[in-house]
């Protein structure tokens, strides 16, 4: 599994003499393929889907896409299009037409509490027009993930014509601060007859973990299951 680590300045200056960045998202990207013939997301990503975290809230409609259909030409596509699970896990999108099975753009996911110290997500198709914004301040693009990625490579892989990279990744991002938001917005007008067209960004989130009452209730559960088959 590949780990690729790229700090980017987001916002605020740089110290004079220091070279201390005033405020920084690190990008770190654990895995990634093509969203086309060969996609592994459903590998390097298995369990990742529209899973809310614990407490959070959406800022308007919920953006979870209900498969199938995975893919909408025009609206939105599957992190793990071309896999075996693309009509069976469902995910997040923000944007697409007219916000269709998936939220208008923008909206933001606020997390409870203080918030985390990273956050992983699973990122595809990754568009130039994507775009995250965290704690309101701090934003990364589809560009600046694919920098990341392209670092890596001997022959980088460029946008396609519709802005798209065809490219699926799951990242972790960390802040010099507590994350406590995150902003999506995938915005951009084609000049298609009818009006804007906002193609998606599209994502999908860890599973949730279990309460700890939750796990001590399997572990019981397994540990009443053994005495039976030492029983029997």
């Amino acid at each position: 599994m590949r780990k690729l680590i790229h700090s980017t300045i987001l916002a605020g200056a740089t110290v004079l003499g220091l070279g201390v960045p005033a405020s920084a998202v690190t990008i770190s990207v654990i895995d990634w393929s093509t969203n086309l013939t060969g996609n592994t997301a459903d590998v390097f990503a298995e369990g990742y889907g529209a899973h809310m975290p614990g407490g959070a809230s959406w800022s308007g409609p919920d953006p979870q896409v209900d498969v199938p259909p995975s893919t909408v030409p025009r609206s939105y596509r599957s992190p793990f299009a071309n896999t075996g699970i693309a009509d069976s896990r469902d995910f997040f999108a923000v944007g697409g037409v007219n916000g269709s099975n998936g939220a208008p753009s923008p909206q933001t996911l606020t997390l409870a509490g203080s918030g985390v110290g990273s956050i992983r997500l699973l990122w595809g198709s990754i568009d130039v027009f994507n775009e995250i914004i965290f704690n309101g301040t701090e934003s990364v693009t589809g560009d600046d993930v694919m920098e990341v990625i392209n670092a890596d490579l001997e022959d980088p892989i460029t946008p396609v014509g519709a802005g798209t990279y065809n490219t699926v990744a799951l990242i972790e991002f960390s802040l010099d601060e507590a994350i406590t938001s995150l902003t999506f917005l995938s915005e951009r007008d084609l000049d298609v007859p009818g009006g804007p067209d906002m193609p998606a960004m599209e994502f999908a989130l860890a599973p949730v973990p279990l309460p700890a009452a939750g796990l001590m209730l399997l572990a019981g559960l397994g540990a009443l299951a053994a005495l039976r088959r030492t029983r029997s």
